[in-house]
């Protein structure tokens, strides 16, 4: 049975009206995505990228545990997979520990994604038990053992999700220019990092480093 492709000026009005319950008003000039209606990334690359995330969070977190990860991802066969901005990081460059902390909201997009988590969205903690959607390093637990079989949603699902996503950035970054500020239940940069991470996941031509993210 073949799909109709996502109706995206329905999904923008619904994004409006979802974040409209948080004060957030819409932007009618605001375009709407430039998107194919397929992911464009598969479930290999993805179960690939939330490990290498898993390895730097985790590593952000606890610098001591540096041998650990780094000879965990070595065992596993991962380092080809790190981006250089990671392997840096990994190599021993700190300066962006902050930078990868937040990062915890990128595992978090990616989990659901790949039906690792029920529950989403932008307005939403991340899960305290987050890490154990995922292979535990300080068990020696293999990179592809997740505990439970992850499978990629449909584009139906994560095109609204982006949808809001990218509506809440811009809103976020209107008041940003106008030195104000806007009120929501969620971090700023934790909005940057889960639209970053669903943006990779349908755009085939960003590098994980250089995922575009205009406003």
């Amino acid at each position: 049975m073949i799909r109709p492709p996502v109706n995206l000026p329905a999904t923008r009005a619904e994004s409006w009206q979802y974040l409209a319950r948080f004060g957030v008003k819409p932007n009618s000039d605001l375009p709407l995505l430039d998107i194919d209606d397929r992911l464009n990334r598969s479930l290999s690359e993805v179960s690939t990228r939330l490990i290498c995330l898993h390895c730097t969070v985790s590593l952000a977190f606890d610098l001591l545990r540096r041998p650990i990860i780094v000879t965990w991802a070595e065992k596993n066969k991962i380092t080809a997979s790190f981006s250089p901005r990671e392997k840096a990081f990994l190599n021993g460059d700190d300066t962006d520990q902050i930078f990868f902390q937040w990062k915890v909201d990128a595992i978090y997009a990616l989990t659901w994604a790949t039906k690792l988590l029920d529950v989403f969205d932008v307005d939403l903690a991340c899960p305290n038990d987050l890490i154990l959607r995922l292979p535990q390093i300080s068990k020696g637990d293999a990179a592809d053992d997740f505990p439970q079989s992850p499978k990629l949603r449909s584009t139906r699902e994560v095109i609204p999700k982006l949808d809001r996503l990218y509506c809440l950035h811009s809103a976020f970054t209107d008041r940003l220019l106008q030195n104000e500020k806007l009120e929501f239940p969620e971090h700023f940069q934790s909005v940057v990092e889960r639209r970053s991470a669903i943006e990779w996941l349908v755009a085939a031509d960003s590098s994980w480093d250089e995922v575009i993210l205009d406003t």
